[in-house]
């Protein structure tokens, strides 16, 4: 292999790592102040609101 093949391999690791900790972090286990701030935004908003800023189960979305 040449050297240039070499460092792709290795930046395409290093963003599939990034993007597996990023999901990990924020869709899996999201922080537990993102968690109270959705609670309270579902308690707020009305029907339509809702509709626009959530998404329906199974699709991924920075509040699932």
């Amino acid at each position: 292999m040449s050297i240039g093949v070499e460092i792709q391999k290795n930046q395409r690791e290093i963003l599939i790592h990034l993007t597996d900790t990023a999901y990990n972090r924020l869709v899996k286990h999201p922080p537990r102040y993102h968690v109270a701030v959705k609670e309270q935004m579902s308690r707020i908003l009305t029907a339509q609101e809702q509709e626009q800023f959530f998404l329906p189960a199974g699709q991924i979305s920075i509040w699932h």
